[in-house]
């Protein structure tokens, strides 16, 4: 009976030693591609992006917990680390879940815009997580360059600091949150996919007038949910577009995507998936090329 009791546990534990090896091993094992999931998390926005060296970068958090039950169709249940966390901005349906996975994820690197908005009893909530986590944080105020694994990260806005002056640097309007997005557009093989957050025309216009070399790509997400206040005629003809995701929830109060936007988009030949209607978006870049796959087709 003790013969068979050790006999077990060593295979207990050599079975926990390979898994660990494993672990180690998928993290850190070149693959030579990029995936990048729209997570599929109602009216609100949340992309994963797993790199070639295996590190993992997730931009957004949906409005609530529901992150970790997409994250869950996105990482494996070991996995407890999370490379890389950026939050565009302080909308709700963007940061309202983050305070949930820095309590379940280790996170190295926060990326975030450093708009404050002291007088929100969840913000100071969520500032406080940051804080507690004691990871490497990441203040966006300048154009800047990123190389992760196989693949290139130009960060295009914030341009200056947010919190000395949230306004669009030129632009006489009133603040505007959505329009300290942080913006990026992340290079893999020669695929260029851009990240909006929810920004509108009047940001579109600045990178327009300040980052137009940046701004082509063959993947967009599209600003603001697919807002009629974003993805202008202008912004479009720049980045040319040849496929369009849009994070939206099944039947939003707001009718996100806006009619308009989706017939500009048409008449430019961009395919258009959303995940109100389609689920989980799924980008996969290789060297020889992209595809794209949705968990559902309606």
């Amino acid at each position: 009976m003790k013969k068979f009791f050790f006999f077990s546990l060593v295979i207990i534990l050599l079975s926990a030693g390979v898994t660990g090896y494993w672990h180690i091993s998928h993290r850190t094992e070149q693959k030579h591609s990029t995936t990048i999931t729209f997570l599929d998390i109602g009216q609100g926005d949340a992309t994963f992006i797993e790199f070639s060296d295996g590190q993992q970068m997730l931009v957004d958090c949906a409005i609530d917990a529901r992150i970790l039950e997409a994250l869950g169709r996105v990482m494996p249940f070991y996995d407890f680390t999370l490379d890389y966390l950026v939050i565009t901005h302080p909308d709700l349906d963007h940061y309202g879940g983050c305070v949930d996975v820095l309590k379940k994820l280790h996170v190295r690197h926060i990326v975030y815009s450093g708009l404050r908005e002291e007088d929100s009893g969840y913000w100071n909530e969520f500032w406080f997580a940051i804080e507690k986590e004691k990871a490497m944080y990441h203040q966006m105020e300048e154009q800047q360059e990123w190389m992760v694994g196989d693949a290139t990260l130009h960060f295009l806005y914030p341009d200056h600091s947010i919190p000395d002056n949230p306004h669009i640097p030129g632009h006489a309007g009133a603040m505007d949150k959505n329009n300290t997005s942080i913006v990026f557009v992340v290079d893999a093989y020669g695929i260029r996919t851009m990240l909006t957050g929810d920004m509108e025309e009047p940001l579109e216009k600045y990178l327009i007038e300040t980052a137009s070399a940046y701004l082509a790509a063959h993947i967009l997400k599209a600003g603001h949910h697919g807002s009629g206040s974003s993805s202008s005629q202008s912004f479009l003809n720049l980045v040319q577009p040849e496929e369009t995701v849009i994070s939206a929830g099944e039947n939003n109060p707001f009718h996100h995507p806006n009619e308009r936007v989706l017939r500009r988009l048409k008449r430019m030949d961009a395919r258009i998936w959303r995940t109100d209607r389609q689920g989980d978006i799924l980008l996969t870049i290789e060297k020889g090329g992209m595809y794209v796959l949705s968990a559902k087709k309606r």
